[in-house]
Formats: C-alpha cells, structure tokens, sequence
C-alpha cells in the first residue's frame, strides 16, 4: 500500500509518513495501535490497528529465550525483540533459543529477525552506560534524550533521525523525512517557547 499517512495527537496533524515509515514508527512503539490517522487525501481518520498488514498479528507469535548478560532471560515476545533490535538494545549476535526449544542460535540466523537488525555502522558514540549506538550531533543527542524523558515529539524526531541514516540510498525518502524532521522541530520549538 503506498499511501502517505498524518497522525493525529493533541488536536495536531503531524505528517506525512509513508505508509513504510508509519509501521516503523508502530513497531518502535512511537505509535499505537489504538491511535487514529488520516490517510492523505481521505476525510476519515481511522485506527492504526485497522490498516491492513500495520500491526503485526500477536496470536500465534513465538516467544524467544535470550542470553543477555550471560543469563538466559524470557521468553520474550517476537515483536518485543524486533524492537530491541531496531533500537540497537540487541545486536545480532545475541544468542536466542525459541521457548519449548534447545538450540541456540544468534539472532541474525533466524528469518523472523532478520529485516529487523539495522545496517551495520562504522562508528558510534554512546549516551550512557547500556544505552544503544547513535551516530549523534549534540542537537540530536538532546532531542535523543528528550524523547527518552517522555517528550513525544523529541521521539518522533529521534526515530525519523534514525531512519534517515538507514537509507542514505534514498534521495526521495531522505528529502520526505528531512521535510518531517524540520516540521516536527518547529512544532516543538513553538511548544518549548510556550512553556518557558
């Protein structure tokens, strides 16, 4: 489906995402389930989770033992650790053993995980201990860890940041989240100018 999408939150519209960016922005919880959009050009805003193929089915999802810290930890969700490896919290060399089984294996040999283990990078820098590797700026870094202290737009940025290194290639799409990021950071400049 190649839509563009708006999001709707605190009587605002941020947007346009595409209909890739909107999942990704669902699966690293940036966006619920039971959130409304509106799909470019419609008049009806809708629920996320009734968008075909947006929310991936939890019924019958396999759950997974991890050793991390040299512990076996679990079972977790399979969507929980797709999340964990988008947000650079699980490498994929993590050793995973799916629940009721006895092999372990890394992560990155299992199909189920694999288009979720972002692009390697030559280079990082950490914010703090157990943090994941962010190529950031010292603008990035503060909107980074805005985000993390519950700043809902900082996170939006923080995300589109992260997805604008992951597809250098795309000059279209680079421009579409280049657009967003300069949008959403106007928004926030105009809300952080309100409260002080």
């Amino acid at each position: 489906m190649m839509s563009n999408w708006y999001i709707g939150r605190n009587k605002q519209k941020f947007g346009p995402f595409s209909t890739n960016q909107l999942q990704q922005l669902v699966t690293l919880g940036l966006v619920q389930s039971t959130e409304y959009v509106l799909q470019e050009g419609s008049s009806r805003w809708v629920a996320v989770a009734s968008i075909t193929g947006m929310v991936p089915a939890a019924a019958g999802s396999a759950r997974y033992w991890l050793t991390l810290g040299g512990k076996s930890r679990g079972p977790f969700p399979a969507e929980q650790i797709r999340v964990g490896l988008m947000r650079r919290q699980l490498s994929a060399e993590t050793p995973a053993c799916v629940e009721g089984g006895t092999v372990w294996t890394p992560l990155a040999s299992l199909a189920e995980f694999r288009t979720s283990i972002p692009a390697a990078r030559g280079s990082s820098a950490q914010l703090g201990p157990g943090s994941s590797h962010l190529d950031l700026n010292p603008e990035e870094a503060e909107i980074h860890l805005a985000g993390k202290e519950g700043d809902m737009i900082a996170r939006l940025i923080s995300s589109l940041l992260d997805m604008k290194r992951r597809y250098p290639g795309n000059p279209t799409m680079v421009e579409t989240i280049e657009r967003n990021i300069q949008d959403l950071k106007a928004i926030r400049a105009r809300g952080l100018s309100g409260v002080a």
